[in-house]
């Protein structure tokens, strides 16, 4: 794929999130028995695909869950529900608060953190759960979906310093960060095609953490 396709797609969803946000459009679903709402201008879990893909593969119980960028706080109200203990942290303020509002909408046990990835925890976590954005480019216009650095790198750092033994994550097959975290020879979960890319949900199992 050309680099102007892949900057077309990061382009379009940050286009969609800046819509809803000048319109004031909040949607609203029910995904495996969560209600959620996404309030404007937060990334969208359902129309992403990333999100659900994640949640599909998420098959864990009874560990210190530690989201990183939770966005509405779907990951983090599906992992509290199978039985963890889960932190959740975000970047962004209304995020944060679509993440509370739908944490309480579910009656979910989930401590919601305002800060930079995992900037001011301390840990130990059992497993870290982190759908990036995954696209390079600007910040500025949505954080939610460009970053101006590998986010796998910083993620592999904060996972070891944090002593998880896995991290649950995903990348597209169009993004530049692409080979970051392949170099890390993951387990690929699941694949999802979509017309212009696939979406893979990866596992990663840290040893000697």
């Amino acid at each position: 794929m050309k680099s102007s396709d892949i900057m077309f797609l990061g382009y379009a969803l940050a286009l969609y999130l800046k819509l809803t946000e000048k319109l004031r459009i909040t949607r609203k679903y029910r995904v495996n028995d969560i209600d959620i709402i996404v309030l404007p201008g937060v990334f969208d879990p359902v129309i992403s695909k990333s999100t659900i893909a994640l949640m599909r593969n998420l098959d864990v119980k009874g560990s210190r869950v530690l989201e990183i960028g939770c966005g509405t706080g779907l990951l983090s109200i599906f992992l509290e529900k199978l039985g963890n203990y889960v932190v959740a942290t975000e970047i962004d303020k209304r995020a944060a608060r679509c993440a509370l509002i739908n944490i309480q909408r579910n009656r979910a046990h989930v401590d919601v953190i305002l800060t930079d990835f995992a900037r001011g925890l301390k840990g130990p976590f059992d497993v870290i759960v982190c759908n990036p954005p995954y696209f390079k480019g600007p910040e500025n216009l949505s954080r939610a979906v460009f970053s101006k650095m590998s986010p796998y790198l910083r993620l592999m750092k904060e996972a070891r310093r944090l002593r998880a033994k896995k991290i649950y994550t995903t990348v597209s097959t169009s993004s530049q960060y692409f080979k970051d975290i392949m170099a890390f020879s993951p387990r690929v979960l699941d694949k999802v095609k979509l017309p212009m890319e696939k979406i893979y949900v990866l596992e990663i199992e840290l040893k000697g953490h």
